[in-house]
C-alpha cells in the first residue's frame, strides 16, 4: 500500500478512464513513424523497431506485448499466449504502453487499461544478438494496486526510468506491466477449477514476461542464462513469489529484493479468506454463486469491478466510521485483511504449482525454493510513509494535520491484531520514554512506524535471509539508513529514509534535483554511484563487488570505498550493509532502543514471528474507538 493511493484524490478526474478514445496522455499516444530508422530486434513474432536516446547510449524499445490481451474470457485466467504476430511487418515500438487498470477514483473513473501486458526493452547502443549482456527484470512496486514498469502511480512519477543505469554499467533491462489488484489477484474455486490455479494472475503475468525473456532477449543482445529479477516493494514480494514458486524455476540466476515481505495475512493470503472475500464482492456485482459466475463476472465492466477500492468507496467508508454511523451496506459482511478496502488483494496460497503451493516461509523451511543468490533489504523507516495514514482504517484522525489528535496505538494494534495477548506483548514492546523525546504527540507516530516497520518489512526480511543462508545460498543483507534531509520539520519527526526512498539512488534518477534541493549534490550522488555500481556488480558476478569485471571498469574507484560485505550466515555471522554516508558493515542486535535501533532487533522480531494475523470482519468497529455514551447522544 503506498501514500499515493490516498493521494490519488488530488489526481484530476478528467485523466479518468481510458476506455474513452477521446482522452489522451503521454503513455498512450497514437503511434507515429519515426523520422529516422531506429533500432530493430527480431523477436518470435516479427521484427520490432526502437528508438535511441539523445546522446546515442541507449536503444529502447517500447510497448512489445508478451501474451494476449487478458480481455472477455481472458479476464482471471493465466497469461494466455500471444496470438497476433505482426510479421513480415515491423512493428513500431516506441512509446509506452498502456498502464495496467488501477487507482479506481469513482465507478466508471479510473486510469489505465485491462489490455497492459507489455514490456520495455533497454540495451547498451548497436548491441547485437552476439552481445550476451547480463539482463535485469524489473518488477515494479506499488502494492500490486498501482504503477506500472515506469511510473510509480497512475502514468505519474518516471522513478523507473532505466536509461542511466543501462547507459552507465551495460545492462539490458527489461520492465514489465502486470495485472493489478482486482484484475491481477480475483481468487474463487470456480476459477482454479478452470485454470487449476487462482488468484496469482498478476504474478503469472511477471513469469509469462519473464518466459518472453528466456525466448527472445538474445536478440536484444542479452544472455538469457543470466538473469536477475529485482524488484522493489510488492516488487519485492513479486520477486519472493518467484523465489518460491515452482513454475518459475530456472527463469533467473539471481534476485535483488528492495523492501521486501513473505507476510502471510494481506500480501500471502490463505485461500478459504480469499475465496469467501471475493464470493462476496461477486455475489455484490450480480455474480452469485449460482448460475455461470464466471461468465457473469468477465462481462463485468472494468470500472465497476474496481468500485469496491474505488477513492470515492474509501472516502465513503471513512466518513461513516469517523461519524461513527452505520457501516455502508456495500462494505461486506466477511472477514477480509486489514488494509480493506485501501489494499485488500495479495498473493493466494491455492496449493497449485503456478501458483503457492504453500506461505513461502513454509517452503522455505522446506527447502522446496528457487535456490540463486540473493541480495535483500530494508530501509530504516519503512513504516514512515505509512503510519500518519493509518487512521483512515477505522475513521480515526491522521497525523496530519493535528498530531495529537491521532488515533493511540492501542487501535492501530486492535485493528491488526486479533489477540488481546499479541496486542498486551506488541504495547509492551513499543513502549517507553525513548518514544517521546522529541515527538510532538507523546510518540504515537513514531510507535505505529516502528511497529508497521518491524511487523511487515524488517522482520520477516530476518527470516527470509536467515532460512535462505541456511539453504547455503549467498545471501546479502542491507540497510538503507542515508540521511536524505527529507524531515526538514520537527512534524516530520522519522520522514526520512522511508519506504522506497533507495529507487532513485538505485536507477540514478532525480538526483541532481534532490541534492540540490538538499543543499548536498556531491553526498547524493556518491552514493547513487555506490549503490548502482553494487547493483551492477551484483547482476554481472552475482556477489556486491566483483573480483574483475572488464564492463564495470568505472565502478572500481567507487567499489574500492565501500567495505568488504561478507554474507549473511544464520546463525553466527548475520551482518549486514548499512548504506549511509559513512558506510559500514553492522550486525542484528539481540535488543535494541529507538531511534538507535536501525534494524529490528531479535526480541521484537521473535515476537512478530509468532503473531496471529488471521483476518477480521471487514464491517468491524474497533472497541477503543467506539464512541462512549455521552458521544454517542452528541451523534444522535
Amino acid at each position: 500500500m503506498k501514500i499515493c493511493l490516498a493521494l490519488a484524490i488530488l489526481l484530476p478526474c478528467s485523466c479518468s478512464s481510458l476506455e474513452d478514445n477521446d482522452v489522451s496522455f503521454p503513455w498512450s499516444r497514437r503511434r507515429r513513424s519515426l523520422p529516422v530508422p531506429g533500432p530493430k530486434a527480431e523477436t518470435e513474432h516479427g521484427m520490432v523497431q526502437g528508438i535511441t536516446s539523445k546522446d546515442l547510449s541507449v536503444d529502447s524499445f517500447l510497448g512489445i506485448p508478451y501474451a494476449d490481451p487478458p480481455l472477455g474470457d481472458n479476464r482471471f485466467r493465466p497469461p494466455q499466449p500471444f496470438t497476433s504476430p505482426w510479421a513480415p511487418n515491423v512493428r513500431l515500438a516506441d512509446t509506452l504502453p498502456q498502464m495496467c487498470a488501477q487507482l479506481a477514483l469513482s465507478k466508471g473513473q479510473y486510469f489505465g487499461s485491462e489490455d497492459c501486458l507489455y514490456l520495455n526493452v533497454y540495451r547498451p547502443h548497436d548491441s547485437t544478438n552476439k552481445s550476451k549482456i547480463p539482463v535485469i527484470v524489473w518488477i515494479h512496486g506499488g502494492g500490486w494496486a498501482m504503477g506500472d514498469s515506469r511510473k510509480v502511480s497512475a502514468g505519474y512519477l518516471d522513478a523507473y526510468n532505466p536509461t542511466n543505469i543501462v547507459s552507465k554499467h551495460g545492462h539490458v533491462f527489461v520492465g514489465m506491466n502486470y495485472r493489478l489488484a482486482t484484475f491481477g489477484f480475483w481468487a474463487l474455486p470456480e476459477l482454479a477449477t478452470e485454470s487449476g490455479t487462482t488468484g496469482n494472475y498478476g504474478l503469472q503475468d511477471q513469469r509469462a514476461a519473464m518466459q518472453w525473456v528466456q525466448r527472445n532477449i538474445e536478440a536484444f543482445g542479452g544472455d538469457a542464462s543470466k538473469v536477475t529479477i529485482q524488484g522493489e516493494s510488492a516488487g519485492a514480494f513479486s520477486v519472493v513469489f518467484h523465489l518460491v514458486s515452482p513454475g518459475s524455476k530456472g527463469l533467473f540466476r539471481g534476485a535483488i529484493a528492495e523492501s521486501a515481505t513473505d507476510h502471510k495475512g494481506c500480501y500471502f493470503q490463505n485461500k478459504t479468506d480469499s475465496f469467501e472475500l471475493y464470493n462476496a464482492i461477486s455475489t455484490q456485482l450480480g455474480c452469485p454463486a449460482t448460475g455461470d459466475r464466471l461468465a457473469c463476472l468477465r462481462k463485468v465492466p472494468t470500472g465497476d469491478l474496481m468500485e469496491y477500492t474505488s477513492v470515492s468507496e474509501m472516502v465513503k467508508q471513512y466518513m461513516a466510521r469517523r461519524q461513527h454511523k452505520e457501516i455502508p451496506s456495500e462494505v461486506p459482511d466477511v472477514n477480509a485483511c486489514p488494509f480493506y478496502p485501501f489494499n485488500p488483494n495479495g498473493a493466494v496460497v491455492d496449493g497449485s504449482d503456478e501458483g503457492l503451493p504453500d506461505f513461502p516461509d513454509k517452503l522455505l523451511d522446506a527447502g522446496h525454493v528457487n535456490k540463486v543468490p540473493l541480495l535483500m533489504g530494508t530501509n530504516v523507516n519503512e513504516g514512515a510513509l505509512f503510519g500518519w495514514i493509518f487512521p483512515w482504517l477505522w475513521g480515526g484522525d491522521l497525523y496530519l494535520p493535528f498530531p495529537d489528535k491521532m488515533s493511540n496505538v492501542k487501535t492501530l494494534l486492535e485493528w491488526f491484531l486479533p489477540k488481546e495477548s499479541d496486542r498486551a506483548k506488541a504495547l509492551e514492546l513499543y513502549s517507553g520514554p525513548e518514544y517521546e523525546a522529541g515527538s510532538v504527540n507523546e510518540g504515537t507516530i513514531e510507535r505505529y512506524d516502528r511497529i508497521y516497520r518491524d511487523s511487515f518489512f524488517h522482520c520477516p526480511t530476518r527470516e527470509m535471509v536467515t532460512q535462505w543462508s541456511k539453504l547455503g545460498m549467498s545471501t546479502h543483507q542491507y540497510v538503507f539508513s542515508f540521511n536524505e534531509r527529507t524531515n526538514f520539520t520537527k512534524t516530520l519527526h522519522d520522514f526520512v529514509d522511508f519506504h522506497g526512498m533507495e529507487v532513485p539512488l538505485v536507477f540514478d534518477n532525480f538526483i541532481k534535483t534532490m541534492g540540490r534541493t538538499f543543499l548536498e549534490p556531491k553526498r547524493y550522488q556518491t552514493m547513487s554511484d555506490v549503490m548502482t555500481c553494487t547493483w551492477a556488480s551484483f547482476v554481472k558476478c552475482q556477489k556486491p563487488k566483483c573480483d574483475s569485471e572488464p564492463s564495470l571498469r568505472h565502478c572500481e574507484a567507487v567499489l574500492n570505498t565501500v567495505p568488504e560485505w561478507p554474507e549473511f550466515s544464520a546463525p553466527n555471522s548475520r551482518k549486514y550493509m548499512s548504506f549511509k554516508s559513512h558506510l559500514s558493515i553492522e550486525n542484528i542486535k539481540p535488543t535494541a532502543v529507538y531511534p538507535n535501533d536501525e534494524f529490528a532487533p531479535d526480541n521484537r522480531c521473535d515476537f512478530w514471528k509468532n503473531v496471529d494475523w488471521g483476518w477480521q470482519n471487514a464491517r468491524r468497529v474497533p472497541k477503543s474507538f467506539q464512541p462512549t455514551a455521552s458521544d454517542a447522544a452528541v451523534i444522535v
